[in-house]
C-alpha cells in the first residue's frame, strides 16, 4: 500500500508542477490580482467577479472568477470559474469549469471538466463534464467521457477508458478494466460481474 500511495503522491505532484511550469511561461491575465485575502466572500480583498494569478488565501469561504496558481482555504471552502494549479481546502474546494492542475480537500472536491487529479476524503470526488486524471476519495463520480482512474469505494463513470477500482465500480461503457468486489458495465458482454469486469 506504501508503494501505490508514493504513487498517487508523485502523479498529484507531476500534474501540480506541470501546472505551475505551464503558468511560469505565461504572462498573469489582464486585470487579474497577484493575490487575494480572503475572510468569507465577500469580506475579501478582491472582489468575486476579478480572477486570481497567483495566490489565494482563504479563512472561510473564497469566490472568484478563475484563478491560477496556488489556492488554499484554512478552515473553509474555496469557489472558482476556472482552475489553473493547486487548490487546496480543509473543507472542499468547487470548480464551475475547467479544473487543471490538483485539487485537495478533507470532504471532497467538485469540478466542471476535469484535467488533473482530485484528491478528496470522506464524501466525494465529482467531475460534472467528465475529462482526463486521477480521482482518488470514499466515492467518485464522473459525467460526460473521462479517461484515467478512479480509486475509491465507490466508483460512476459515464463512459470511461481507464482503471477503476473500488469496492462496487458502475459506468455506462468501458474501454478498461475494473477491479472491484462488484463491478457494472451497463453496455459490456457480461454486465456485472465480481472481481474484475473489462471491455475493450
Amino acid at each position: 500500500m506504501g508503494a501505490f500511495r508514493r504513487l498517487c503522491l508523485a502523479a498529484a505532484a507531476w500534474f501540480a508542477l506541470a501546472a505551475a511550469s505551464a503558468l511560469a511561461d505565461e504572462a498573469p491575465p489582464a486585470g487579474a490580482a497577484p493575490l487575494q485575502l480572503s475572510f468569507a466572500t465577500p469580506v475579501q480583498l478582491v472582489p468575486e467577479s476579478r480572477d486570481v494569478s497567483g495566490l489565494r488565501l482563504t479563512l472561510f469561504y473564497g469566490k472568484n472568477a478563475g484563478v491560477s496558481g496556488l489556492d488554499i482555504a484554512a478552515l473553509g471552502f474555496s469557489q472558482s470559474r476556472t482552475l489553473a494549479g493547486v487548490q487546496l481546502s480543509f473543507f472542499a474546494n468547487a470548480v464551475e469549469g475547467r479544473t487543471t492542475g490538483l485539487q485537495a480537500g478533507l470532504f471532497g472536491n467538485a469540478a466542471g471538466h476535469l484535467a488533473g487529479v482530485q484528491v478528496g476524503g470522506l464524501i466525494a470526488n465529482f467531475a460534472r463534464e467528465g475529462g482526463d486524471g486521477v480521482q482518488l476519495g470514499l466515492s467518485n463520480f464522473t459525467g460526460g467521457k473521462f479517461s484515467g482512474v478512479q480509486i475509491g469505494a465507490l466508483n460512476f463513470a459515464g463512459d470511461c477508458a481507464g482503471l477503476q477500482i473500488g469496492v462496487f465500480n458502475s459506468c455506462r461503457n468501458m474501454r478498461g478494466v475494473q477491479i472491484g468486489l462488484l463491478n457494472h458495465i451497463a453496455e459490456g458482454a457480461v454486465p456485472w460481474l465480481p472481481i474484475a469486469n473489462a471491455k475493450f
